[in-house]
């Protein structure tokens, strides 16, 4: 479990680096506009709704010595590495149309090389236990993983761009480090998980596994996947919450500079504070889910966030400088209470089609959740984004006094009050969610009777 769980440590890093960094390189440092920039991470993310189903059924379909999802983890995740530090490598072109060709293909390998490597990746917990709560503590891991990861991707970020003088440098000394950090965790959760073909094989025999190799195809995948309401329900409510906390990260870098007057540095301290927040949280929040359920518990989680993230719409020059950081502690924890539920709720979904349909696509699961994930990441740039040019941002290396008063209102509400409605949207859908321990029981034994 802990050696599953490092991979996302690798995930974590990059993913956050490139939310919280990426929009704001490709407007301050490339020149694009922000409207244009979040636009190209959007458009970018469409593929992934082809890619990662794709890819998942490849892994589903996937005979090897080494196990149907390991390959992968290795593979993608040296690509990972790779790809990512190839887009902070970017520069002004002699044409708008050149710089963003090359942008649109860095992109689209990035993409490519987190669907290779995240997709076998997540359908693993399902096949390894079948134990309801286990799988709660299965997850604890990875979140403490991908929280950590969080920590270095949003805090180590913009100390090393600091460090490396705050220009192209600065980035660009900070995706070689995190290049070998995502490669690293990522092949090593390829290395811990040898006895993986052992457990999917022990899961797949008591599941009815062989139904896969009379799957139909795409088609019939697709609608499996469909009838599946407590999934697509899960799904829903990932894309939204994922969603305001992209919007949350492509403004950190506008808020920070434009709107607080603080340095890239400050940024670090905070997400720092946010992260350290959400570590400790996690072991309070599971006596929580023993004690309410894992969906009442997100209803919690995302209700406490939505307040947190809203208060930043007060902010106002004489505020006290530790309400800066006394947000960074209700947020952080809200977060990652809500993350730790919906993570810990997607393999009972898996399960649940499994034993609706007798078939086990848990790599077409993993790849229609990962794809929710990459879109919900690139609604937040492309919002914003949009949102700025709207409002007049001036692109380029430009201080403070170059911003109009439109700008700064514009970047303290994508901080604020977009993620907290978002937020909040989830609670309806969640309401509806009804998948409990009980019930996966009941289709349990009714499966193996």
């Amino acid at each position: 479990m802990i050696g599953w769980g490092a991979g996302s440590f690798g995930t974590g890093t990059v993913y956050n680096a490139l939310a919280l960094f990426g929009l704001f390189y490709l407007t301050t440092v490339v020149g694009l506009e922000p409207a244009l920039a979040g636009s190209l991470f959007f458009i970018t993310k469409l593929y992934d709704a082809v890619s990662d189903p794709l890819m998942g059924m490849i892994s589903d379909r996937t005979r090897h010595r080494l196990g149907k999802r390991r390959p992968y983890l290795l593979v993608g995740g040296v690509l990972l590495g790779l790809s990512f530090w190839l887009i902070f490598l970017i520069n002004p072109l002699s044409t708008t149309g050149l710089t963003v060709t090359v942008v649109v293909l860095a992109l689209l390998f990035h993409a490519t090389a987190y669907t290779v490597f995240s997709v076998p990746y997540l359908a693993i917990p399902a096949e390894m236990t079948t134990d309801y709560d286990e799988r709660t503590k299965m997850m604890s891991y990875r979140v403490l993983f991908l929280m950590l990861g969080v920590m270095l991707g949003s805090v180590g970020g913009p100390k090393l761009v600091a460090l490396g003088g705050e220009g192209q440098a600065g980035y660009q000394l900070m995706a070689l480090v995190f290049a070998f950090v995502a490669a690293g965790a990522c092949s090593l959760a390829f290395f811990s998980t040898t006895s993986h073909t052992r457990l999917t094989a022990g899961a797949a025999a008591q599941a009815g596994d062989q139904a896969n190799d009379q799957a139909a195809g795409f088609a019939d995948g697709l609608k499996l996947l469909i009838r599946n309401r407590p999934f697509l329900l899960l799904v829903g409510v990932k894309l939204l919450q994922l969603a305001a906390l992209a919007s949350v990260l492509a403004s950190a870098p506008y808020l920070f500079r434009f709107v607080l007057q603080l340095s890239t540095s400050d940024i670090g301290n905070y997400l720092l504070v946010f992260t350290l927040a959400g570590l400790l949280s996690i072991p309070l929040w599971r006596p929580v889910i023993d004690r309410v359920g894992k969906r009442n518990t997100y209803i919690i989680c995302v209700t406490l966030y939505a307040l947190a993230i809203a208060t930043w719409v007060l902010w106002t020059e004489t505020e006290p400088g530790w309400l800066i950081y006394a947000r960074a502690v209700l947020i952080g924890a809200g977060s990652t209470g809500g993350l730790l539920c919906g993570q810990a709720l997607l393999p009972d979904t898996m399960e649940y089609g499994r034993l609706a349909s007798g078939k086990d696509n848990a790599g077409a699961y993993s790849g229609i959740f990962t794809t929710t994930e990459k879109l919900a990441g690139a609604l937040g740039p492309l919002v914003v984004g949009v949102a700025l040019t709207a409002a007049g941002l001036v692109k380029g290396n430009v201080g403070v006094e170059a911003q109009p008063e439109s700008a700064i209102t514009a970047v303290l509400w994508c901080a604020s009050l977009l993620p907290a409605v978002l937020n909040l949207a989830t609670i309806p859908v969640l309401l509806k969610y009804k998948l409990s321990k009980e019930r996966l029981t009941e289709l349990r034994l009714a499966a193996e009777g």
